[in-house]
């Protein structure tokens, strides 16, 4: 599974996505079937939606209440 840690490392959807692609490969135990298992290897809409939790969880609300004005 994606690691929220990969949001605060600074990574977005795409990078984490990339990034965990990478790992998941690298393990020699890896099969086609478990790439292609959503468990393991999520979903763009899924880490999207994880990523839209985490940013507002930590950096708040990009719009309406909340957002500081400048």
């Amino acid at each position: 599974m994606i690691h929220v840690g990969y949001f605060a490392d600074g990574l977005g959807v795409a990078e984490a996505i990339k990034f965990h692609l990478d790992r998941l490969e690298m393990d020699d135990e890896m099969t086609e079937a478990d790439l292609a298992d959503a468990r393991r290897n999520p979903k763009y809409r899924t880490v999207d939606w994880w990523h839209h939790n985490w940013r507002e969880a930590h950096l708040g609300p990009r719009t309406g209440a909340g957002v500081i004005h400048v």
